[in-house]
């Protein structure tokens, strides 16, 4: 990610699973580039390019539990369904592996990320 020419931070769509289309989002920001609003413009720009690029049809946020500030900048996004980690118990169980601790799992759906896009 860039802003004013300066790299600030890293959005990433990986574990691409074209057969669910779907597919996991990892972000991560300079602490001084904090509270300005990157988080959520990259974000949308991210999600737009899996929804309308890729053909995804979900993609997954997920942090791990101690991280309470990821937490809270994932709460803060309107299009976000929060803790659907009994939903998508697979995808908890993934994401739990690879972080080797507790996690949250959240989901974008496609239909609830256009919606908020068009209002």
């Amino acid at each position: 990610m860039f802003y004013d020419n300066e790299i600030v931070g890293v959005i990433t769509l990986k574990n691409v699973d074209r057969s669910n289309h779907s597919s996991h989002m990892g972000t991560w920001i300079g602490y001084s580039f904090w509270g300005i609003g990157i988080n959520e413009e990259a974000k949308k720009l991210i999600l737009s390019y899996a929804f309308n690029e890729l053909k995804l049809n979900r993609v997954f946020a997920g942090s791990k539990k101690r991280n309470v500030r990821s937490i809270k900048a994932l709460e803060k996004l309107p299009y976000m369904r929060l803790k659907v980690e009994k939903e998508f118990s697979l995808e908890h169980k993934k994401i739990q592996e690879e972080y080797g601790t507790l996690c949250v799992l959240n989901v974008i759906e496609k239909n609830d990320f256009i919606q908020w896009l068009e209002n």
